[in-house]
């Protein structure tokens, strides 16, 4: 198999707080190959953003900084790179879809200015308005927005303007974080089957968070699943879909339309995601857990093997030293 475009290997990122040290992204390790969507799921605080935020070095807050492991984009490690072949990197080999449209788009510029010099701004300025028009009309727009400011579009055409921005500079990778969450359903769906037919024409690798699992069976090959910080399972979409092995996915998907094998919709899980400035011990979800064992509270557990197909999970309930639990489970 050839080298992942994305990969990252025991990422860690904390944040320091008047309330102690955050590690909102603990260890966390995925690959995203060529022509490959992966997504990344989990509740609101399980970490998907900051994880997008730690690739490109893009906090929210000056207090927050990738302390461990290794971001590799086509097999080098952006974490050894100055801010300046930083900026470098940002839009010229990752692109990145925003939720939402008005935190990327000047207010002040027009639409075809702000592609214009983002091309500029890689060297990539040479034929730039025909480019431009090129870019819109892949998007669904009409070349005449270039002439348009942001407040004379709509939400749906502004993340088509961000769309647009991520693909400028062919990008080997696109990072799009809840790319949807901003717009009315109706419009959301149009966007995502515009995502997934430019991703699929351009071969180009994607990350993509949400935590909408109905948008992950539509669009992703494969699903990782972040709970408080840290993976606790990943696999293709559909085997994911069918044979959910975490009691926290399981969870996730007992509380929505399973779109693979269709079935009544059950109750969510109880509870809430834990406050990282003090975790539990041992496994993090396991006050949740309806399986939790006394092993659980004290230790975490590591990545490994699914029993029964390709991908990983964090269970102890899936060690071979527990493995009559692990069959309660299953049924």
């Amino acid at each position: 198999m050839s080298s992942p475009v994305l990969e990252l290997r025991g990422v860690t990122t904390e944040i320091r707080s008047v309330r102690g040290l955050v590690r909102p992204v603990d260890e966390v390790s995925l690959s995203v190959a060529a022509g490959e969507v992966v997504g990344l799921v989990g509740e609101s605080g399980s970490g998907k953003s900051m994880t997008a935020f730690s690739i490109l070095r893009l906090f929210p807050t000056k207090a927050a900084r990738v302390t461990g492991g290794e971001v590799l984009l086509n097999g080098r490690d952006l974490r050894g790179l100055s801010e300046g072949q930083m900026r470098a990197v940002r839009g010229r080999e990752v692109g990145m879809i925003f939720q939402d449209p008005a935190s990327y788009l000047n207010p002040v510029l027009t639409v075809g200015r702000q592609l214009e010099q983002q091309l500029q701004a890689h060297a990539l300025g040479e034929g730039a308005e025909a480019r431009i028009a090129e870019l819109l009309t892949d998007v669904g727009l009409s070349p005449e927005v270039a002439r348009r400011y942001p407040h004379e579009l709509s939400g749906g055409q502004s993340q088509r303007v961000g769309i647009a921005s991520a693909l400028a500079c062919r990008p080997s990778l696109v990072v799009a974080d809840e790319p949807t969450t901003a717009l009315d359903v109706t419009i959301q769906a149009q966007v995502l089957r515009l995502m997934a037919r430019l991703q699929r024409e351009r071969g180009v690798a994607m990350l993509l968070i949400t935590h909408d699992l109905g948008v992950v069976a539509e669009v992703c090959d494969h699903v990782v699943v972040m709970y408080a910080g840290r993976v606790v399972e990943d696999a293709p979409v559909a085997e994911l879909f069918a044979r959910p092995h975490h009691p926290y996915t399981q969870g996730l998907l007992d509380g929505v339309l399973d779109l693979v094998t269709p079935k009544a919709i059950r109750v969510a899980i109880e509870g809430s995601v834990p406050d990282l400035a003090d975790p539990p011990s041992g496994c993090r979800f396991h006050p949740r857990c309806p399986h939790a064992m006394d092993v659980c509270t004290r230790e975490v557990p590591p990545l490994t093997p699914r029993p029964d197909g390709p991908g990983r999970v964090a269970c102890w309930l899936h060690d071979p030293g527990h493995a009559p639990a692990a069959a309660e489970v299953a049924s």
